[in-house]
């Protein structure tokens, strides 16, 4: 049996949680990521290279939506479901 790495499986759980913000699940990862929208849609793939220039940009703009639906939120009262 291998040893499992904890950074590794850090970098995994990360790529699949911000992923997941724009609707696509991880299927492949290291070296790079592998993504696919639904099993009938083909795959995304990204180089290691790729990856580490898209990820940064991915968090940035999930942070900006969120940022965004919070002032909208604290303008407009929004009722609780």
């Amino acid at each position: 049996m291998t040893k499992v790495d904890p950074e590794l499986l850090k970098r995994m759980h990360d790529a699949r949680e911000i992923l997941l913000e724009f609707g696509l699940r991880l299927c492949g990862f290291d070296p790079g990521v592998t993504a696919f929208e639904d099993q009938r849609s083909g795959s995304l793939s990204f180089e290691k290279r790729e990856w580490a220039w898209l990820e940064p940009l991915l968090i940035e703009l999930r942070d900006l939506r969120k940022d965004r639906l919070e002032r909208i939120a604290e303008i407009v009262e929004v009722p609780d479901p």
